[in-house]
């Protein structure tokens, strides 16, 4: 839950890969908090599911558009840099989040951790 520009937001955020009909359940989720938003009085608001990054080699939303029918992908469904890039109000979001990851790697951030995980 954020508040941006005025408005709040309710975000599910999701594994992305996703079973048959889940858009189903997701929609009573956001429908729910659209009703509580309503009786809490909150009139800017805006609720969706994310996913927060595409596992596939192609678009996201032709594996898996279907299954989170009835939502309307990138308006109630954000996937990736829809998502990212909503959320920090930038473009090429994710791509900056990938790169931060890959020079902490490079740097050897991890093996701090190496004792922690391996035992």
């Amino acid at each position: 839950w954020i508040k941006k520009g005025g408005t709040e937001y309710l975000i599910d955020i999701k594994t992305v890969q996703i079973n048959a009909g889940s858009g189903v359940k997701f929609n009573r989720n956001l429908l729910e908090w659209y009703t509580y938003s309503a009786l809490d009085r909150v009139s800017h608001v805006q609720c969706l599911v994310a996913f927060p990054y595409n596992p596939y080699d192609e678009d996201y939303w032709k594996k898996e558009a279907g299954k989170v029918s009835p939502l309307m992908p990138g308006v109630e469904a954000k996937v990736e840099s829809e998502f990212w890039d909503f959320l920090s109000g930038e473009s090429e979001t994710y791509s900056r989040i990938i790169k931060a990851f890959v020079e902490l790697s490079r740097e050897g951030f991890t093996k701090k951790f190496d004792s922690i995980f391996y035992k």
